[in-house]
């Protein structure tokens, strides 16, 4: 399978997405169960926080740099046959080229 960068930015949102998973099932684990002390509480939500703010900025076009959210979280959640993003909405790079 070639590396392109709609494959990288799947990687990258993939990664986001489990930890704001995880996050979320262990803050909601710490208000139902008091042994947990609190503060993997306060970890635990500064982590769902980080991974959003990551999911919308972190993933970017190498050329020139957009933030592309969408063709991301596209590829984690929709499936195979859809119709996803086919290029940069700044640079018209093609995103199922390598780069």
């Amino acid at each position: 399978m070639t590396d392109t960068i709609r494959a990288r930015l799947g990687a990258r949102a993939r990664v986001f997405v489990v930890a704001v998973a995880a996050g979320w099932m262990t803050f909601v684990a710490c208000m139902f169960f008091t042994a947990i002390p609190w503060p993997v509480m306060v970890i635990s939500f500064f982590t769902v926080i980080g991974a959003i703010l990551g999911l919308l900025l972190a993933l970017r076009c190498p050329r020139c740099r957009q933030r592309l959210p969408q063709v991301g979280l596209a590829e984690v959640w929709t499936p195979a046959q859809t119709v996803k993003p086919a290029q940069c909405t700044r640079c018209g790079v093609g995103l199922d080229t390598s780069g």
